[in-house]
């Protein structure tokens, strides 16, 4: 973008860092086995003006505010109730001070370029709510395949791109090298459970 290259780098599904061609990065720190960012470190290749800021997230981990070190808040936005940030607010004067954040919803990242957030397995509009490709699970993520979380994301999560989760679910998937390819096993018993609730005992 603007002739700008970003590398990034992961630690099993969660993204951890990123650099770009003038030597500019920053790092992402979570709660332990969780998609709930915590903290965001940002420096240059010099190393000589490395900052830490603090995420303060809503009830299921989305980032809407920043802090400094001293607890002063820097930066708050406000979304509506598929993620898409409608209002954002400063704290300082010299706001291009502060990094970009491109976290949302936990397991999204912001694309400026697409304006689509990058969700491991697919790519979700928050413009539309929805996802613009279908549910590589299939059935086994739901009988809708373009929605996202059940078309309930005020009180459900999918870091993966995949199937809807409660947050506390989350724990224990996050960050384990390539776990996150038997994450579906864990989901499609649930799922099952549901579908025979519903009437629907066999998945195919």
């Amino acid at each position: 973008m603007d002739g700008k290259t970003i590398e990034f780098i992961w630690q099993g599904s969660r993204l951890i860092a990123e650099t770009d061609n003038d030597k500019h990065w920053q790092t992402y720190l979570y709660e332990p086995d969780s998609y709930r960012p915590l903290a965001l470190v940002h420096g240059n290749a010099q190393q000589d003006n490395i900052k830490l800021y603090w995420y303060q997230n809503d009830h299921l981990g989305t980032p809407i505010a920043l802090t400094s070190n001293m607890g002063d808040t820097l930066y708050e936005c406000q979304y509506n109730a598929y993620g898409q940030i409608i209002n954002e607010t400063y704290h300082q004067d010299d706001f291009h001070a502060l990094p970009d954040n491109p976290l949302r919803f936990q397991g999204q990242y912001y694309d400026e370029e697409t304006g689509l957030h990058y969700n491991l397995n697919r790519y979700y509009d928050p413009f539309t709510g929805r996802y613009i490709t279908q549910d590589p699970l299939g059935i086994l993520g739901g009988l809708n395949s373009y929605q996202y979380a059940g078309s309930d994301p005020i009180n459900w999560i999918d870091p993966l791109g995949l199937v809807k989760v409660a947050d506390k679910g989350v724990k224990g998937i996050a960050g384990k090298g390539t776990d996150e390819q038997l994450v579906p096993d864990t989901f499609v018993s649930d799922v099952t459970t549901h579908n025979k609730q519903i009437g629907l005992d066999r998945l195919h």
